[in-house]
């Protein structure tokens, strides 16, 4: 009996990954004291200190889904963790 072909790269996988993207727009909340980046990931300078239950809008995902770009003056924008916050608006 023949083997079942080899899956091609083109294929698309048989079990889709899902990443839960926050659109912009939405409204997170900040779980615990978290600090806020200059950029997606704790190697960029810390820029700000974000209290727990702090609420920011989402700007930006990054593209692995692990950070959000939020605005938190005029002019003044950074990223947190995703892990650190919860989105309360759909």
């Amino acid at each position: 009996q023949p083997a079942p072909p080899e899956q091609s790269v083109f294929d698309p996988p048989t079990t889709p990954a899902t990443i839960n993207l926050a659109a912009p727009d939405q409204q997170i909340r900040v779980i615990t004291q978290s600090n806020i980046h200059t950029g997606p990931g704790t190697e960029y300078s810390t820029l700000a200190i974000a209290p727990g239950n702090a609420q920011y809008t989402i700007l930006e995902t990054s593209s692995d889904g692990r950070w959000y770009k939020i605005q938190l003056e005029p002019n003044i924008m950074g990223w947190i963790c995703s892990a650190d916050v919860e989105i309360i608006s759909p």
